[in-house]
């Protein structure tokens, strides 16, 4: 597995992209501590047109933003745009238990520090609360640009997801989304959100580490659990080796929903997009 070894995934542009087209495309923008990403979907088509993924040698900012921008071939309107959240400190509060006004407490006993902004996503289906950072001038930039972009958080769409695909799974499942700085691990057993947090991640055998770790806390073993992993890394057989040597079921996670991808797209990994994969399926 390798994650955060380079700086991009590299750009993919479908040829039937055309900018007069743009009232039929709707964009989507992942932002993250550690990388920038995108997808264009054909709305009339229902396919992915164009994506990127730019990882950040700091930490997220407008120029960061701006410079991604203007190098991934976006267009100035679209019939509509969302963007996630992804990855940066967050805390989940079980909804019987959430006290508005210690919103700033519980960040401060998780991470120590307060942010200067705080959102609070409901997760109805799993019954908590997301509380989580973001940056107020980055906001206010896509909002400047985009006016008419949604916002939205990757862990809430994804518990959500996750949450309906399982109604009917009886089977322990557990579902890791790798990034290049950190990485989350979600624990679901059939409907129920049983256990989520974030780690930093870099080899294959950090995988399998926080695997059994969080395997043995909820006294499971990893021949019982489903495992999907999606995200920031390419797999080669020898590591799909190691880990079915420990883990009986594992699967490379490209989406919980199906996408289309343009005939031009067919190079895709579809593991690094799986959460923008998500995003469009989930929002609007």
């Amino acid at each position: 597995m390798v994650t955060g070894k380079t700086n991009t995934s590299g750009l993919l542009i479908d040829s039937s992209f055309k900018k007069e087209n743009f009232n039929q495309y709707r964009l989507c923008l992942e932002l993250a501590q550690d990388h920038i990403s995108c997808c264009v979907f054909d709305t009339v088509q229902d396919h992915v047109l164009l994506t990127d993924r730019q990882a950040l040698e700091r930490y997220l900012s407008i120029d960061d933003l701006k410079s991604f921008l203007s190098q991934s071939h976006i267009l100035e309107e679209y019939a509509a745009v969302t963007y996630c959240w992804k990855g940066f400190p967050s805390v989940l509060v079980p909804s019987g238990l959430f006290d508005a006004s210690r919103t700033p407490n519980y960040f401060d006993l998780s991470h120590g520090y307060v942010p200067d902004q705080i959102d609070v996503i409901n997760v109805d289906s799993c019954g908590v609360k997301i509380l989580s950072e973001s940056i107020v001038k980055v906001d206010q930039f896509i909002q400047n640009k985009f006016p008419n972009a949604l916002k939205n958080n990757n862990t809430a769409l994804l518990l959500d997801q996750i949450q309906r695909k399982n109604r009917f799974v009886k089977t322990p499942q557990m579902f890791i989304e790798v990034d290049e700085k950190n990485s989350e691990f979600i624990l679901f057993n059939g409907a129920e959100l049983l256990y989520h947090n974030s780690f930093e991640v870099s080899s294959t055998e950090d995988v399998l580490y926080f695997l059994a770790n969080i395997s043995e806390q909820y006294n499971l073993s990893l021949e019982q659990i489903n495992v999907f992993i999606a995200g920031a890394f390419t797999i080669s057989g020898e590591e799909i080796k190691l880990i079915s040597k420990y883990v009986k079921n594992v699967q490379v996670n490209m989406g919980y929903e199906y996408v289309k991808l343009a005939l031009g797209m067919s190079g895709l990994r579809k593991q690094n997009f799986a959460s923008l994969f998500n995003q469009y399926t989930c929002v609007l």
